[in-house]
């Protein structure tokens, strides 16, 4: 939660630096995050927020729930913070070694331009593969908490759908070019998954959702 929200807060706070710079809003801007806010600010909405939502979760489902579903929905969170945080790790490394230029960062020859499969080492540029299309399917994980197989194929289908149009809109902006969202979209794709292949072979029957 608290990852969360700084991400959120950054990203707040360098929008409006590219408001006040007459800068294009939806620019790429995790490359040079802006600040947080004060700790004392970030801990209180961290904590506000995590109450809310503890509070909406534990009155409209979890209340409702058996010991025994309980316990599979704690050893799915696992796998599924496992699953985002490993994701997560992979694609911030290649970021950084890639050091490949986004689309708005060529220079009016475009000398600067290399192929996704020419890794330019740590420079700064973070072109690929791309976070935004990352985080986009990753929401396909909040099918594996679904008991119905319905709802399950619906929150799959959403997060596939979400991955892909984020994965448009961070082309159409210049942040990203096709071949970052392509990648990034199946290499997250092939972890969640991995993982939920691990999730099945590892844990028991009795427990699984």
């Amino acid at each position: 939660m608290k990852q969360f929200l700084n991400v959120v807060l950054s990203y707040t706070f360098s929008a409006i630096n590219n408001v006040h710079k007459h800068r294009p809003i939806g620019l790429a801007n995790s490359d040079g995050m802006a600040g947080t806010g004060s700790l004392a600010m970030s801990f209180l909405i961290c904590l506000v927020v995590y109450l809310i939502l503890t509070a909406i979760l534990q009155y409209y489902w979890l209340h409702k729930q058996s010991d025994q579903q309980l316990a599979r929905y704690l050893l799915v969170a696992v796998f599924a913070s496992l699953t985002v945080w490993f994701a997560e790790e992979v694609n911030a490394t290649l970021k950084n070694d890639w050091g490949r230029f986004r689309p708005y960062e060529l220079n009016a020859s475009q000398t600067n331009f290399t192929s996704w499969l020419h890794p330019n080492g740590i420079n700064g540029h973070k072109s690929f593969p791309s976070g935004h299309t990352m985080a986009g399917i990753s929401c396909v994980i909040f099918s594996w908490f679904a008991t119905k197989q319905r709802t399950r194929e619906i929150l799959w289908v959403f997060g596939v759908v979400w991955g892909i149009l984020v994965g448009i809109s961070r082309i159409v902006i210049g942040a990203h070019f096709l071949s970052d969202v392509t990648f990034s979209f199946f290499l997250t794709a092939a972890i969640i998954y991995i993982m939920r292949a691990l999730y099945q072979e590892l844990v028991s029957d009795s427990l699984k959702l």
